[in-house]
């Protein structure tokens, strides 16, 4: 059984790890947005994309990143935030898997250590907490995944074999 995370975004970072590998697998899932007037699109793409996941290794639960609106976000935005939340609520109440928001403060304050800051600082903050647990990353949005799985496993008390290495590094 594994554990996913999600960052849901116009570029959706996933995280997923099961129990036998010593970190986890992630990447990110580039949404079209071609349709301005439609969220289906994009929509079907990340039910998809959780579907694949589960078919490579079935998906026991699911954290994502609570949704939230900016001062700077448009309602476009907004309908497929809003959009991409519910998407992953249904797949999961469909194949019967528990689903669990994370408040963006409450991850970021257990995966860096604090949870203000600028936007470029704490995206920054993400990759480097990352690389400080030896997780390579791409892209922001892949890291803040891994950040949102490995606050959701806390929660959860899931043993996972890098907290024991980083204790002894020293890191977060």
């Amino acid at each position: 059984m594994s554990y996913v995370g999600l960052d849901l975004a116009t570029r959706t970072g996933w995280a997923t790890w099961w129990p036998g590998i010593v970190r986890p697998h992630s990447g990110t899932l580039k949404l079209s947005r071609h349709d301005p007037h439609s969220v289906a699109p994009d929509l079907e793409k990340l039910r998809a994309h959780l579907s694949e996941l589960h078919k490579i290794h079935p998906v026991e639960l699911v954290f994502y990143e609570a949704p939230i609106m900016m001062r700077v976000d448009n309602i476009d935005k907004l309908r497929l935030l809003l959009g991409l939340a519910n998407m992953v609520e249904w797949w999961c109440h469909k194949m019967g898997i528990p689903c669990r928001q994370a408040a963006m403060q409450d991850w970021r304050k257990h995966f860096l250590g604090f949870h203000q800051g600028g936007r470029d600082v704490l995206k920054a903050a993400a990759v480097k907490a990352c690389a400080d647990r030896g997780w390579e990353t791409k892209t922001d949005d892949q890291a803040e995944a891994l950040g949102v799985l490995d606050y959701g496993l806390a929660c959860w008390k899931i043993d996972v074999p890098w907290r024991d290495v980083n204790l002894m590094r020293g890191a977060a």
